[in-house]
């Protein structure tokens, strides 16, 4: 369980004008997190299992990253800024389907799905991560219901190329539905491809040791 920050109203001052700042920061970081997962996936499909002895770096990244957020979280809810948090909301959701916490991911992305602002994300991208996130928890019904939503939402803003990427996912979905397909036999990656046992199976970035031990050393 990710650690949260009380929330006061002084804690909040406190952060000031740096949380807009730690945003962005905190955006960088998950998206080459992200590019190293990408990375890592293509290099264990090809037997070269170099890129794992950077795993630690990432995880660390990600920590920062899940930390700067939390005081950006404070400090514009004291504002009451609902596109900064927004972005929060979302970026955080990518931090939680990161690290395969995906019930606590669906949480903070359906919180992004409340804020009427897609100047950061789109509301389109947001449902193929809650379709994601269920189809990973192995609620095919869920999953569907998500991917057709983005269906309906790229298709109303005419992008007929993403309108066809959330269709095959769509599709796919449905097909495991029918064919009784578990998650625990099989699980497919975010770029398509299956990952096998082993190694393969399970390549995730666990940030929660890491803030369990931080929180520790704050407390001595």
């Amino acid at each position: 369980m990710h650690k949260r920050i009380d929330e006061n109203d002084q804690q909040a001052h406190t952060i000031g004008y740096r949380a807009y700042i730690y945003i962005e920061y905190a955006h960088c970081l998950i998206r080459n997190v992200n590019n190293y997962f990408q990375t890592l996936l293509l290099q264990l499909n090809a037997h070269q299992p170099s890129m794992l002895q950077k795993k630690e770096i990432y995880e660390e990244d990600l920590e920062i990253a899940w930390n700067v957020l939390e005081q950006a979280r404070l400090f514009f809810k004291m504002k009451n800024d609902k596109h900064q948090l927004k972005k929060v909301y979302f970026l955080q959701g990518e931090i939680y389907l990161l690290n395969d916490q995906h019930a606590d991911a669906v949480r903070e992305f359906s919180e992004c799905l409340l804020v009427e602002d897609e100047q950061f994300v789109c509301d389109g991208t947001v449902y193929k991560r809650i379709g994601d996130c269920y189809f990973f928890l192995g609620d095919r019904m869920m999953a569907t219901t998500f991917y057709e939503k983005g269906v309906v939402y790229y298709n109303g803003v005419g992008n007929a190329r993403k309108s066809r990427e959330m269709e095959l996912l769509l599709m796919s979905a449905r097909d495991r539905e029918e064919m009784g397909f578990r998650e625990e036999e099989h699980k497919i990656g975010e770029d398509g491809h299956k990952i096998g046992e082993g190694e393969n199976e399970r390549v995730v970035v666990d940030v929660n040791h890491l803030i369990r031990k931080k929180s520790v050393e704050k407390g001595k």
